[in-house]
Parts: C-alpha cells; sequence; structure tokens
C-alpha cells in the first residue's frame, strides 16, 4: 500500500477485520501493548514484525486510528472519518515515523547480534596455520568439512590413500576425486598421477590435488596437460575464507520470515 493512497483512505477503506488478519496473529496478544506507550508499542510490533513492517506500516496506523486507539504523537485528522478523502495523517508525519521505524529496526538487530555473540567461539574459526599443524589423516578429514560446508556432497574412502583417492565429492552431478596432501615441501608429480589414476579407477568427471603447500613446476605442466585441477596454498586459502564465512554466517541474524525465500551462495565452484 502506498503512502498516497494511505494518506486518502477513509473509514471505507477495508474493513477492520482484514486489516486486523493482516497485521496481528492474534489481538489478544497484543491488546496490553497497543495501548502503551507509543515507543515501547512500535519496538515490539516491529520486532514481531521484522521487515515486513515497512510494508504494513500504514495498514498499522490505519488499525490504531479505526480500532480508536489513540497516541498524541500521531496527530490524526479529525475529519479523516467525516469527509471523503481527508488525509488520517500528514505527509511529513508518516515520512518522520517511517524513518524512526528503521531507526528501531536497526536498534533491534543490533541487539539481537550482541546477544548471538556472546555464544560465539571464535576457535571455530580455522587459519592456514592451523591446516599446518594437521597430520595427514586429520587434513583428509578437515577437507571433507570445508568442502561439505561450502556446498559438496562430501564421501569419503575406506582407507586413506585407496587408488589414489582420499575424498569424493559431487556438486551439480559432477564426482569429483581428490587427493589431499599435507605437505611442508612442494608437491610434485606423483600427487598429479595418483589423481589421474584415481580419476580413471572410480570413473569420476574431475580430479583435484589439494594441499597446504606449493606444486612444482612439472607437477603443474602435468596438471594442465591432464586435466586436474590444482589447489595450491593460495587457493585454499579461498576455501578456508569461505568455510569460516559460513561459520559467521551462522551467527548472524536472520529474520523469521517465512515469505523470504532462503539464499546460498556458491563461490566454491
Amino acid at each position: 500500500m502506498s503512502w498516497k493512497n494511505f494518506l486518502n483512505c477513509s473509514t471505507s477503506f477495508c474493513s477492520q477485520q482484514d486489516l486486523m488478519r493482516r497485521i496481528w496473529a492474534s489481538q489478544a496478544r497484543f491488546l496490553g501493548i497497543l495501548r502503551g506507550r507509543w515507543k515501547n508499542l512500535l519496538r515490539s510490533w516491529i520486532g514481531e514484525a521484522g521487515t515486513r513492517f515497512r510494508d504494513d506500516l500504514s495498514l498499522f496506523f490505519y488499525f490504531l486510528w479505526s480500532s480508536n486507539i489513540r497516541h498524541t504523537e500521531l496527530g490524526y485528522s479529525d475529519h479523516a472519518s467525516l469527509t471523503f478523502g481527508t488525509p488520517l495523517l500528514p505527509l511529513s508525519t508518516v515520512i518522520s515515523w517511517s524513518q524512526t521505524c528503521e531507526k528501531i529496526h536497526f536498534d533491534i538487530l543490533v541487539q539481537r547480534l550482541e546477544t548471538k555473540l556472546e555464544h560465539f567461539d571464535p576457535g571455530r574459526f580455522v587459519t592456514m596455520y592451523h591446516v599446518d599443524a594437521m597430520n595427514g589423516y586429520d587434513f583428509e578429514k578437515f577437507l571433507a568439512v570445508v568442502f561439505q560446508t561450502v556446498g559438496y556432497d562430501v564421501e569419503g574412502t575406506k582407507l586413506s590413500g585407496d587408488q589414489g583417492a582420499d575424498l569424493f565429492v559431487t556438486r551439480f552431478g559432477k564426482k569429483i576425486v581428490i587427493q589431499a596432501k599435507n605437505y611442508s615441501g612442494s608437491v610434485g608429480n606423483t600427487a598429479v598421477q595418483e589423481a589421474i589414476s584415481a580419476k580413471s579407477f572410480y570413473a569420476c568427471d574431475e580430479a583435484m590435488v589439494v594441499t597446504n603447500s606449493y606444486f612444482t613446476k612439472s607437477a603443474i605442466e602435468l596438471a594442465n596437460a591432464a586435466s586436474v585441477r590444482l589447489i595450491g596454498r593460495p587457493e585454499f586459502q579461498s576455501y578456508l575464507d569461505e568455510y569460516n564465512q559460513r561459520i559467521i554466517e551462522g551467527f548472524q541474524l536472520v529474520e523469521a520470515d517465512p515469505s523470504s525465500p532462503s539464499v546460498t551462495t556458491d563461490t566454491m565452484s
């Protein structure tokens, strides 16, 4: 509903029953709040409505007016119910309270986020230095968690190094075999050859070698020739960043709004 339509609405605008269904799930639940202090009322309503307050604010004003619930801060027109086309509120008042509602909404978000962050454990973040300290088995397990977190379907192998395959991941219908190398030195041709062998043995669509280190020149040349994807230290840092970002997102405030579709990011492909 636009502000223009709201300002020109009268008692024939729509029925009180329809407005009640739109704004309140239960009138009884908010009856005491409605007649309380105006700022407290706004905060309670915005906290319940979430971002929908932007669409329903004019309806909310009308509901209070039609229910004969008066707040001096609003200053309804005494002639709105008598003269067709008479605005309920001046445009300046509507705009001013709309801005106030935005500030209240922001304050609510900050307060809720602060509450969530009290329970946040920074130790859940993983840096490349944590990865460097892992042994080979722990590195494989961590890779499974990382790839699953960023959106892949993950399947481990029964034994570490089974036919050159440490991990299988699937995305968009493509099965990828991963050779994991947690090295302090450079990764050479052998790792790439193992990935090539595993791709053929397990009939995978792609092969990948992931390391916390770097690749030798010959390993890069072989991988390019055989279409094996190499994830070295710089590239793996991007995966770590995505993994840590997903942890943060788990603690970010997401307002409950059944009409809003869930959003996912697919930055790792």
